[in-house]
């Protein structure tokens, strides 16, 4: 059934199954009867009141595996990440992102490219980039995401104006990221076909953590 869905279908199945075209070839997807639009399985709330003054936002779930990116309170867009493991969690809490590059050179591994690059721990090196989303939280803390996110997070985010040291004369685009990943239990997206609402955030969740 995946083979046989238009391109723009083909990234919707993959979004919800968090996970990227390579990766999809190894696993069994759970595929929606009929596919509706991308914001439809958005398992961000729509709309959060609590952000209704800020220009851009991006909460990003552990829980979940998802990022949400938010224009003055209404969700634009969703995708799937895969965020650090076990070993190497991604930080929670509230950043801002700083500065970009269309590639730049993992400090980890050279040997590791990492496309349309938006840092938001500048100290940690800690960013949003595209890399293989296998299905599960995979990363040495950075936030995976498809390469069709990551080009787009890449045009929307915000950079930084640094000042003099360390004093930052402007702030990029807020990102706050939540939740704790189960990694002992089966992801929340597996149990699509059982339970639509498996994957979820509350908007209680998200408006706590906001």
């Amino acid at each position: 059934r995946f083979a046989g869905l238009d391109s723009a279908q083909q990234v919707t199945v993959l979004k919800l199954n968090r996970i990227d075209r390579d990766h999809a070839k190894r696993k069994n997807l759970v595929v929606p009867d009929s596919i509706a639009e991308e914001l439809t399985y958005a398992p961000l709330p729509a709309e959060v009141r609590e952000l209704r003054d800020i220009p851009k936002f991006i909460a990003v779930s552990r829980r979940v595996q998802a990022f949400g990116a938010y224009e003055y309170g209404k969700l634009v867009r969703w995708g799937p990440t895969s965020t650090g493991k076990l070993a190497t969690p991604t930080d929670s809490g509230l950043f801002f992102t700083n500065w970009k590059s269309k590639r730049a050179i993992s400090t980890d591994d050279p040997s590791w490219i990492l496309d349309w690059y938006v840092n938001f721990i500048a100290a940690k090196g800690v960013a949003f980039h595209q890399y293989d989303l296998p299905g599960r939280p995979a990363s040495h803390g950075c936030v995976r995401l498809l390469e069709v996110d990551a080009r787009w997070m890449f045009g929307w985010a915000d950079q930084w104006v640094p000042g003099r040291g360390q004093v930052v004369k402007t702030y990029g685009t807020p990102v706050l990221v939540m939740g704790d990943y189960d990694y002992h239990a089966a992801a929340p997206w597996t149990r699509l076909a059982e339970d639509r609402e498996a994957d979820r955030m509350k908007m209680e969740e998200i408006q706590a953590a906001v």
